[in-house]
């Protein structure tokens, strides 16, 4: 089950791997009365930390689309069930980052993933 979410395309820039995704217009389901007949108005783009591929650091970018329902008038962002709308990495990296906390400062456990120590500390809290 991939909630409608497919591979875009991947780039490497600066030492980083991007990895493009999109979700499928199909699968835009209002969280209010459950319509599918929307009109998008914007997007905003986001760009999320996860799990590194061969000591790269690795992130995951998309376009969130905001619609407005036809059938209710309602406006609302698509959620992307990978990432927490107010965090900068997926859960999956969350999960990663506390493992060498418990054995390393996080000034260690950020340069090693090539993220700030404020982030570290974010995720442990």
């Amino acid at each position: 089950m991939n909630r409608g979410i497919h591979h875009v395309h991947t780039r490497f820039e600066k030492g980083c791997t991007f990895f493009r995704i999109d979700q499928d217009p199909t699968t835009f389901e209002c969280s209010h009365c459950g319509s599918r007949a929307a009109r998008r108005k914007s997007t905003v783009r986001r760009v999320c930390n996860t799990l590194p591929v061969r000591l790269c650091p690795t992130l995951i970018e998309w376009f969130v689309q905001q619609l407005i329902y036809l059938v209710c008038g309602a406006t609302r962002q698509l959620r992307i069930l990978l990432a927490d709308p107010d965090r900068r990495y997926m859960r999956g990296f969350a999960r990663y980052v506390l493992e060498p906390s418990r054995h390393m400062t996080m000034a260690d456990v950020a340069l090693h993933l090539g993220i700030s120590w404020h982030t570290v500390t974010e995720i442990q809290n």
